[in-house]
């Protein structure tokens, strides 16, 4: 009981710490809230609609026409400019007036109806990938209508019946199922691994300060004495309130973020926040053990920022693992957000079995496991030289 007591005078102090430093409410509770409110307000939208494009009909006839037509409908693309020479296009291109360009060669049409192979020259600005995609599937689509248009008339002129020529346009057909995100919404893709590799990094760049500035600011021995010099009880004390500040946080990911910008939550809520939670304790040991090897609070920020920085890249969250090379991906491994978030997306993205997730989840527990053993001694050898020098400059 007297442990217990303790550890509730540890945690007091703690919060009291807190509230008393005005980075670590930043860190803890203003920061994230309007970060993860701003990031979800960008992507607002989910997908991409009506991008700009050009038309240049060198052709000007009915089939040209047509295709027109079927851009104008495209709930995708707005044609905003109709151009007459390739000069215009590179210049709509540089101005930022549209993101593509349709060129419709002279004798289209009249090559068509003499059985000469023609193309429709589509210009995307791929330097935006999304741009580039979506007007790449979109052309594709329409160039395909169209095609199955002209070969269908040739057909039915040749004595076919509709059906007969529908086969003959399609002999072969295909049922595609997009599976998890069916509207390729960013919304629903890129903000939750946004707002988790930001909370790793929150929770870490708050647990590299925890111990170093009870050293540095001469405030260790209070510290001990509260928690009745247990060491135990001077790591519990003062971790939980960080814990129990963080846990509030992914729980506004999830319980307020997600309902209010309407982000599917397939997965079991439980199961999801466990794994959110499995992250905070992990990020934030890690960054106390940092806390504990660093005196230098400048030097261990600097290295958990290093450490975190590349954590997006290397997740294979936006390029996959299996794709990078060999040092690469083997450093991939040594991130916890990696593990977390192949688990994560196992469990709230694709509604799997939680033992789907047992792989990820013992990687990140080892991570944990080692940052719990390895704050001891760092701890210990910091104490032995904070006494070594109180006692130098007490004799001399």
């Amino acid at each position: 009981m007297k442990h217990i007591s303790n550890i509730f005078r540890v945690m007091q102090r703690e919060f009291g710490r807190i509230v008393g430093s005005r980075s670590r409410v930043y860190l803890l509770i203003l920061l994230p809230p309007i970060l993860y409110i701003f990031l979800n307000f960008i992507y607002i939208r989910g997908a991409i609609h009506e991008v700009p494009v050009a038309i240049f009909d060198d052709d000007q006839t009915q089939l040209t026409r047509t295709f027109i037509r079927f851009v104008e409908a495209s709930p995708n693309m707005k044609i905003v400019a109709y151009v007459s020479n390739k000069e215009e296009i590179r210049e709509g291109f540089e101005d930022g007036l549209f993101k593509g360009c349709f060129h419709i060669p002279n004798n289209f049409t009249s090559d068509i109806k003499k059985g000469k192979q023609t193309q429709i020259q589509a210009f995307n600005n791929s330097r935006n990938i999304v741009y580039g995609n979506l007007l790449l599937k979109e052309a594709t689509k329409i160039i395909l209508t169209i095609q199955g248009g002209v070969i269908q008339q040739k057909a039915l002129a040749k004595g076919m019946s509709y059906e007969q020529a529908q086969k003959f346009i399609q002999p072969i057909g295909m049922s595609s199922s997009s599976l998890y995100n069916p509207m390729y919404n960013y919304l629903y893709y890129l903000t939750p691994g946004l707002m988790t590799v930001l909370l790793q990094m929150f929770v870490m760049f708050v647990g590299v300060r925890t111990i170093n500035t009870e050293f540095n600011e001469g405030s260790y021995e209070d510290w001990q004495e509260i928690a009745g010099n247990n060491l135990f009880v001077m790591l519990a004390g003062k971790s939980l309130p960080y814990l129990l500040l963080n846990a509030i946080t992914a729980l506004l990911i999830i319980g307020v973020i997600y309902p209010v910008y309407d982000i599917p939550l397939y997965g079991s809520f439980g199961q999801v926040y466990f794994i959110l939670l499995l992250l905070v304790l992990v990020s934030f040991y890690l960054g106390m053990l940092l806390s504990a090897i660093f005196r230098d609070e400048i030097m261990a920020l600097d290295f958990a920022f290093v450490y975190n920085s590349p954590a997006f890249v290397f997740s294979g969250f936006t390029f996959p693992i299996w794709g990078m090379p060999f040092f690469d991906s083997l450093y991939a491994q040594f991130i916890p957000y990696t593990h977390f978030l192949y688990a994560f997306i196992k469990l709230y993205q694709m509604d799997a079995p939680f033992h789907y997730a047992y792989p990820d989840l013992w990687k990140l527990l080892l991570f944990l496991l080692v940052a719990l053993i390895g704050i001891i001694p760092a701890l210990l050898i910091n104490i032995k030289k904070y006494k070594a020098v109180k006692s130098k400059s007490q004799t001399a």
